[in-house]
């Protein structure tokens, strides 16, 4: 089992700041204290596990990999609207582990 706790920095969009309904500082908190990138980055650093030149040379070769797949994925083509239900786990085998959609006529995108 993993568990997930997560921390919108942003708003919920281009339209909402995020800065209307919590202050600066709280975000600047969280990042600084629940990040779990920063967490990770500080353990590795308390324990000698790897040093900042280390994870700065990670960090450029993570963040060179993301940008070659944003490329890539721009300017691949949409994927038919079929597409949307491959991979989606139906049946005994979903239940109790993942919520389950079932392809439906209803559904699919008529050309």
């Amino acid at each position: 089992m993993v568990e997930a706790e997560t921390y919108r920095y942003g708003g919920h969009s281009m339209s909402d700041p995020g800065t209307s309904y919590r202050t600066r500082e709280e975000i600047n908190r969280m990042r600084s204290t629940r990040d779990p990138i920063e967490k990770i980055r500080y353990k590795m650093l308390d324990n000698n596990i790897a040093t900042k030149e280390e994870i700065k040379a990670v960090e450029a070769e993570v963040k060179a990999e993301v940008d070659e797949a944003l490329k890539e994925a721009l300017q691949a083509p949409f994927l038919p609207i079929e597409a949307t239900y491959q991979h989606v786990l139906l049946g005994e085998e979903a239940l109790g582990a993942v919520r389950a959609v079932e392809l439906s006529k209803s559904y699919v995108h008529k050309h």
